[in-house]
């Protein structure tokens, strides 16, 4: 019988990888009840309603009626879930006595993690007061002391004291006499919110002191709990990284291998954030596929056998995503090497959406709020772009199929067949890199209001000295204690590693500055395009035509340029402050025709000034820039209010005095908006400030 010829494998559909499924229903079922929560009981019982009729149109052999009712009943699971972890507190939670005014406190807590040192910001002119060095820490309340008496008490809190936090270990219950308050949402349009933020970690309020000594050490904790244990390896893996990298590089060590970037100051980062690379700095899967392949590679030389090289990477891919904080992203990667792992012992396939689903699922499950995270999103995107694009990329490395071509590419010279092996790899690398950039720019531009396309370049050349980093600085933490000199020698080569690293990203941040600032689409776009994209990949079949789709994708484009709305109702003006601005207006910018409206918004960036006017022309006039505390937070929220009104040019920017807090935002603005022109009073420099 002639043997038939082969045929290209068809994509996998949603029937065999059901996990992709139950993942978006539980997903959606996560977003239903985000926006339109309702009692728990009632999702347990929608959800057990459902799996029972399910159960008996399945025995029917009602297939696609099952199949509906059971993604309801995952969705019910989902929601159920989601209210529990996002509305369910105790009722003696100590953030349900929290409001937004700092009241004292005495109250004992167990310490949840070791300390996180964040050093003092560097020194500027500009801020009016200069923060030290802090310590911060997760704590779980356990009684508050009420008068003479203690009374039984519970909730997480976020502990931040100032100067260093020494002797508190992850365990060990303390004493505090602090300050504490509830987080208080943004209160200007685009802000990040930081009270969703920590509410999503179950922690509904802040604790601060003023001085280490407002924390006492009541009682040790045990040396064998897990988190102790591992923030003890993580400490000494801190300690030996400060010990054998350069100084100047030590902060950036622990950065890139254990996920530490307390201590690296915003200017530090700033050029990596510019140029797109600060997921170097993030712990996520990259970090994790490049480890587990490194010793993969190196366990399989001969060091050990098959099997006990499978289950030796199991073992680290769990132990390094606790090492490293359990982040999402680590976690995702962390089931996937696992997953993968199993397959391979079984002797069976793995799918790789089928596995990221069931990675999506177990991180979901622990906490529902990570569908909203930002880091958590941008993850999960990136390697669904890397699973989907790998095969189609992969085949460029294939021979032709003509038999006489084949033989013609084999039979040619083996320097000629080496240059267009190494060209093809390259065309992948940057093919890869192209695509996933693509791919999470939407976000991006939504999130964080910056494009920047060196990162597409950048990630071809730096993959090499990362991957020299992250394996010398992971000897480091190893061998810091057990054998001196190879430390020495792997803390070289990290350090070289990280000098190449830091110095392309300077140069290329410093002479190309290829980055910009956008205000960003609106969120209705950035869903619809990820929702695009998905069925495009999913339903290949559903697929239009390429000119269809390239007008359709014309047009799309189109619409995400437009300025997103705001989705805040406008601030309503105050009469008398609107007439006298508007009367300094005229004076500055006059126009040909009287205006007849003034939109007028007072932006909010605590003790300190910052007004905006939009006239009915078009154009813009800030009134004061500054805030009493840090120069970046005053101006990241002027820069939210501009972002959330589509503006990325200001007219005028005028400064009444030289009072720091009326103007220490503007470099801020400077940088991320273009300025037409700046007005300052004549007794702006009489007298001279470092400011």
């Amino acid at each position: 019988m002639p043997r038939q010829p082969e045929r290209d494998l068809e994509p996998l559909g949603p029937a065999h990888q059901p996990l992709v499924t139950l993942a978006v229903a539980f997903g959606l079922g996560i977003v239903v009840d985000r926006y339109a929560p309702v009692r728990a009981e009632i999702w347990w019982l929608t959800a057990a309603a459902t799996l029972v009729v399910w159960c008996g149109v399945w025995r029917l052999r009602w297939i696609r009626t099952a199949a509906v009712l059971l993604l309801l009943a995952t969705a019910g699971l989902g929601a159920a879930r989601h209210h529990l972890h996002w509305s369910v507190f105790p009722i003696d939670d100590l953030g349900r006595a929290a409001d937004e005014t700092s009241r004292p406190i005495v109250l004992e807590a167990v310490a949840l993690e070791n300390p996180r040192r964040r050093p003092a910001p560097s020194a500027t002119p500009l801020a009016v007061f200069q923060r030290g060095d802090q310590s911060e820490l997760d704590v779980q309340v356990v009684a508050v002391r009420d008068g003479l008496a203690w009374r039984p008490m519970s909730g997480k809190a976020e502990l931040a004291v100032e100067g260093h936090l020494l002797g508190v270990r992850a365990g060990d219950r303390l004493r505090i006499d602090a300050m504490y308050q509830r987080p208080q949402p943004p209160l200007n349009p685009g802000e990040f919110d930081f009270a969703a933020r920590d509410r999503a970690d179950r922690k509904l309020c802040r604790l601060w002191a003023d001085h280490p000594d407002a924390v006492t050490l009541r009682q040790q904790g045990s040396s064998l709990r897990p988190r102790r244990l591992l923030g003890s390896i993580r400490d000494r893996g801190e300690v030996s990284l400060w010990r054998y990298v350069a100084p100047e590089r030590a902060g950036l060590a622990a950065a890139l291998v254990l996920g530490s970037r307390e201590q690296l100051d915003r200017e530090r980062l700033e050029p990596f954030f510019l140029t797109g690379m600060m997921h170097v700095l993030a712990i996520s899967g990259m970090h994790l596929g490049i480890l587990i392949g490194g010793v993969w590679l190196l366990l399989r030389t001969g060091l050990m056998q098959r099997r006990t090289a499978i289950w030796s990477a199991m073992l680290l891919a769990v132990f390094y995503a606790f090492l490293t904080g359990g982040q999402p992203p680590v976690v995702r990667a962390a089931i996937l090497v696992v997953v993968l792992c199993i397959g391979r012992l079984a002797g069976k396939p793995a799918f790789a959406f089928n596995t990221l689903a069931a990675a999506a699922l177990v991180v979901l499950a622990a906490n529902p709020a990570e569908l909203f995270n930002t880091g958590a999103q941008l993850s999960f995107l990136a390697f669904g772009v890397l699973v989907w694009i790998g095969p189609r990329v992969a085949a460029w490395r294939r021979l032709p199929e003509d038999p006489l071509d084949r033989l013609i590419a084999q039979t040619r010279p083996w320097p000629r067949r080496a240059a267009r092996a190494l060209a093809t790899r390259v065309a992948q690398v940057v093919a890869t890199s192209l695509a996933v950039w693509l791919a999470v720019l939407p976000l991006a531009m939504y999130r964080f209001h910056v494009v920047p396309p060196a990162a597409i370049l950048l990630n071809l050349v730096l993959w090499i000295p990362v991957t020299a980093a992250l394996f010398s600085g992971f000897g480091v933490v190893l061998l810091g204690e057990l054998f001196p000199p190879l430390a020495t020698l792997c803390g070289a080569v990290c350090d070289g590693s990280l000098a190449m690293l830091e110095n392309v990203i300077l140069h290329t941040q410093q002479m190309i500055d290829l980055h910009f600032w956008t205000p960003g689409p609106a969120l209705w776009w950035v869903i619809g395009t990820y929702i695009a994209l998905a069925a495009c990949a999913a339903f290949p079949q559903w697929r239009p035509s390429r000119r269809w789709l390239a007008a359709a994708a014309t047009v799309w484009l189109a619409l995400g340029l437009a300025p997103p709305d705001s989705g805040f109702r406008r601030p309503a003006s105050f009469a008398g402050e609107s007439r006298l601005l508007h009367a300094a207006a005229a004076t500055i910018l006059p126009t040909t025709k009287a205006p007849e409206q003034v939109n007028c918004t007072f932006i909010a960036v605590g003790h300190g000034v910052s007004v905006l006017l939009e006239f009915p022309d078009g154009r813009t006039l800030l009134y004061d820039a500054g805030s009493l505390g840090p120069p970046t937070s005053g101006g990241r929220a002027i820069a939210a209010v501009l972002w959330s009104r589509g503006l990325r040019h200001l007219d005028a920017v005028v400064l009444s005095h030289a009072d720091a807090d009326h103007y220490n935002a503007l470099p801020e603005l400077l940088e991320r908006f273009s300025v037409g022109v700046v007005y300052v009073s004549p007794l702006m420099f009489d007298h001279q400030t470092p400011g």
